[in-house]
């Protein structure tokens, strides 16, 4: 297992100060529950990646320095992972995995919206058979 996925328990455990998400809940949202502490910890280090993913691709921007473009593409890859693994952990904890789009709003409140078949794109239209 690579040295990253055996700290990131470490990594998570650490964190004290969580950032919130943003966005009021919209008129078509059902809010499922408020996210756990561990949920939490999740959001707060998939920003910390993407934040300084962002970073480090704007110094390399005006540096040209190879360090800061490895860093870039490191945090862009770590902040993609604990997405995934962030919207799979929500999905799981609200039993959500059928609803059409989950979000994160303001108060830490989870929510869903329900989604036409309209609204997915071909490919899965064709996959799930319609989605009727």
């Amino acid at each position: 297992m690579t040295t990253w996925l055996k700290l990131l328990p470490l990594e998570l455990q650490d964190i004290t100060q969580f950032v919130e998400p943003f966005g009021e809940t919209k008129r078509d949202e059902n809010v499922a529950g408020v996210m756990s502490e561990d949920l939490k910890r999740l959001y707060t280090l998939w920003m910390s990646y993407q934040r300084e993913a962002e970073q480090a691709r704007l110094n390399y921007k005006y540096s040209a320095r190879e360090e800061d473009k490895r860093t870039a593409v490191k945090n862009k890859f770590k902040a993609d992972a604990l997405e995934r693994i962030f919207w799979c952990c929500v999905n799981e904890e609200f039993d959500l995995w059928d609803k059409g789009c989950t979000s994160v709003r303001t108060g830490w409140q989870v929510c869903w919206a329900e989604r036409s078949s309209d609204d997915f794109p071909p490919f899965f239209k064709h996959l799930f058979g319609g989605l009727e």
